[in-house]
């Protein structure tokens, strides 16, 4: 499980996250609530960019000083 959890979670080695096309949108909707107790949901159909905006999201947390090791993505399905 933890070989798993290494290659959902590339930044905890220290590689780069590949982020593709900036989501401005909905990271500004994201830096907004950063502070929000809150869950936050991200809908939507297949292949629209759910997971791109998560990666660029963590890209984001980890410039911003985030210890990489504290964000955990995990596949659910």
């Amino acid at each position: 499980m933890q070989k798993r959890f290494n290659q959902l979670n590339p930044w905890w080695q220290k590689e780069k996250i590949e982020t593709k096309i900036p989501r401005l949108k909905y990271l500004k909707i994201l830096k907004k609530n950063i502070n929000n107790q809150e869950i936050l949901l991200l809908l939507g159909s297949r292949r629209v960019g759910k997971t791109t905006i998560m990666k660029q999201w963590i890209d984001y947390l980890i410039k911003q000083q985030v210890n990489p090791k504290n964000i955990l993505y995990l596949l659910l399905d």
